[in-house]
Parts: C-alpha cells; structure tokens; sequence
C-alpha cells in the first residue's frame, strides 16, 4: 500500500494488508494499529519494544510457510529516534529487528535479531527463497559519507530451530 497520511494521526510509513481486509498500519511511534477501510475505524494493536520512534525504519510480512505454520508475521527493521526536543533532527540509526505474530491471541512485538549495521533510509526485500535481504541506508540520516555498502540476509526459517541471524554478504 501507499504511503497513507490521515488527519490526526501519525504519518504511516508502513502499511501490510491482511487477510481480514484490514491493514496493519505501522507509523514512526512505537504504536502499530489495525485499519479497518469498511468501518474507516482503527483498534489499538500493540506498543513496539524499541525505546523510541523507527523514523525511516521498513517493514516487511515474512513469507506464510508450513515451517512457520502459516503464521502472518511482520518485521521492523531499523530506523532512527528523533533527537528528545523533536527539532526534527536523527539522532544514530538503530540495527535493531521486532517480530510481531498477527495470528496470536494478542500479538506482541518481540525482539528479533539484531543486524550488523545500524540502519536508516534502509530497504528490506523477500527473495523467491524467503530470506530477507537488506541493503542501503548509513548510521545517519542523509549523510552520505557514511552509507552502508553491505548488505545482510536474514532467513526466517531458522528462527523456528535454530536462533535468528543476520549473515553479512559483498
């Protein structure tokens, strides 16, 4: 979906459809939310982990396999805080990942593994294998000395036997 701007909420940089017709809406706050367009109402989903906002962070819904059991499970990745005045200013990126379970009771964002490089500006994209493959972005927002040249693969299959982790590769 579209980058989605609606009056009086966050700036929703994220957005994954779900088989229920509703979105999860993940904005740069530590709050995620469902969207429902029938309704045109959002439900209070769950608060991410990380101590502060994931300002141009991604996301992206990792692969429905039998080794997950079919579970519809989404990963942040990256971003920045904002400086504490909220000037607009970055403070360092974050490698830090959460999962969060979309078919639990009540999903919970849980820790997932860090990556190598804390990340900004970063993509994250789903291979035809269903690992997932991040590239680009710095440490600090639109500086460009200090780009990331290295990419890093995450295979979610491992995470059901063996822990979670990034494999730096180039």
């Amino acid at each position: 979906m579209a980058e989605l701007y609606s009056t009086g909420l966050t700036f929703i940089r994220a957005s994954t459809f779900c088989r229920t017709g509703r979105f999860l809406s993940l904005g740069w706050n530590t709050d995620s939310k469902f969207y429902n367009p029938v309704t045109q109402t959002w439900t209070d989903l769950a608060m991410t982990n990380y101590c502060c906002m994931r300002v141009y962070g991604t996301s992206v819904l990792l692969p429905l396999t039998q080794a997950n059991n079919w579970r519809p499970t989404v990963m942040i990745l990256g971003g920045a805080p904002r400086t504490p005045d909220n000037n607009g200013t970055l403070q360092d990126a974050t490698n830090t990942t959460e999962l969060i379970d979309l078919s639990a009771n009540q999903p919970q964002w849980v820790y997932g593994p860090a990556m190598d490089r804390a990340r900004v500006d970063l993509n994250a994209t789903i291979l035809p294998s269903g690992k997932v493959l991040v590239s680009g972005g710095s440490s600090k927002n639109e500086v460009a000395t200090i780009n990331s040249m290295t990419t890093e693969l995450y295979d979610p299959v491992r995470t059901v036997s063996v822990r979670a982790r990034w494999q730096p590769r180039c």
